[in-house]
């Protein structure tokens, strides 16, 4: 299982450490649902790209379902506890710790990217929405959900989780821009109800969309 040990030392860091160091399922246990619904649409094979993808629940589903993961994290906490896992559910997938944006990524190797509730200021969103479209193979699919601008009063009263700042949301005209370059399949803003762990728990605006290259 090839992983790297070069965890970047930061704040930021050092607060997601701990946070996945209080809970082994701090999201849950099962894949996001939505993930999950996309099921007959995966690739049969080909490597998975999960930026963020915490203690792997994605990843490890993903490997189940016949593809080859790459699980990306800045917490070095979270990435050994998706070996561990991986390793007592028997599946393969491959593990880097470090910034998605700093990560090195061959273009076009990705049969499917999966960025679940992957956050980023918007100074940055631009260019890791854009790595992902790069990393995405001829053919692939990449889906994604995220929490929504107009979330936050949710959060606040339903205690859902996400960021706490708009900087940090986005929204379908967001997403049709950024990936703007690719085939749009499917695109929602929806309010639902997320059971997904401590952190991911009540009412909550988010957005989904496939795209396919």
């Amino acid at each position: 299982m090839p992983k790297s040990r070069l965890a970047p030392t930061n704040s930021i860091t050092e607060m997601w450490d701990k946070r996945y160091g209080s809970d082994l399922a701090v999201y849950g246990l099962e894949p996001n649902t939505f993930l999950a619904a996309m099921a007959g649409m995966l690739p049969k094979s080909g490597r998975a790209l999960l930026p963020g993808d915490g203690q792997g629940r994605n990843g490890i589903w993903l490997a189940q379902q016949g593809l080859h993961p790459l699980s990306i994290d800045m917490s070095s906490v979270a990435i050994a506890q998706t070996e561990e896992a991986a390793a007592r559910q028997g599946v393969r997938l491959d593990t880097q710790i470090g910034n998605f944006l700093e990560i090195d990524l061959e273009e076009g190797a990705f049969s499917c990217v999966a960025p679940i509730f992957f956050h980023v200021p918007s100074a940055v969103r631009q260019s890791a929405h854009g790595r992902m479209a790069k990393a995405l193979a001829p053919g692939g699919l990449l889906i994604l959900e995220a929490f929504a601008i107009g979330h936050l009063p949710l959060r606040d009263t339903h205690g859902s989780g996400g960021p706490g700042t708009n900087d940090m949301l986005y929204s379908a005209d967001i997403l049709r821009q950024d990936f703007g370059a690719l085939q749009c399949l499917y695109l929602e803003e929806l309010e639902i109800v997320l059971r997904e762990g401590s952190l991911h728990d009540g009412l909550s605006r988010t957005v989904r969309a496939v795209f396919a290259k």
